[in-house]
């Protein structure tokens, strides 16, 4: 801790400052101030700065008689809390990753599955050839959905058979 007067002087200090200082900074309007500082043995620390006008002690009301106010910093090292928020900063990182990675997997999974009835249909599909045109995509063997392109496929491929059809009879006639 270190406690200046109002022109700047310091009137106390803590013995573990040795001939350092502490950065004096000035409260806000409320009287207290936060800040990140350096301390004497340059490691990371959190200072608090307080603005108060001293009790004399001859005030037995409490009574505040206006005289000078003194600013008081008390500072703290903050590796221990520093180590905390690199160790919470590495967590929040790691879970995000996990999270993300997780949702890509279960996305994957469900669109696999999802798609699964499209595939079908298209391995069906592929199977048609000029000697195998007959209708085989029951509707209802698939997802509503496709449906309509069942049948579609299925009218598609009658009017093809009919055309071959009509295509070897003539080149036999």
């Amino acid at each position: 801790y270190q406690i200046w007067s109002a022109n700047g002087a310091t009137l106390a200090r803590s013995p573990s400052l040795g001939t350092g200082d502490l950065e004096r900074f000035s409260p806000a309007a409320d009287g207290t101030a936060y800040r990140a500082v350096r301390l004497a043995d340059d490691t990371p620390g959190r200072a608090i700065a307080y603005r108060f006008l001293p009790k004399r002690e001859n005030d037995e009301d409490d009574v505040r008689q206006p005289g000078q106010p003194l600013t008081l910093v008390v500072a703290r090292s903050g590796a221990e809390m520093y180590a905390h928020l690199r160790f919470l900063r590495g967590l929040l990182w790691g879970c995000s990753a996990g999270v993300v990675l997780l949702s890509a997997a279960v996305a994957l999974a469900v669109t696999r599955t999802a798609l699964s009835p499209i595939y079908a249909l298209a391995q069906n599909i592929d199977a048609v050839g000029p000697e195998n045109l007959s209708p085989n995509f029951a509707p209802g063997d698939y997802p509503a959905e496709l449906a309509p392109i069942c049948r579609c496929l299925n009218e598609v491929l009658c009017r093809l058979e009919a055309s071959f059809t009509r295509e070897r009879r003539f080149n036999a006639d």
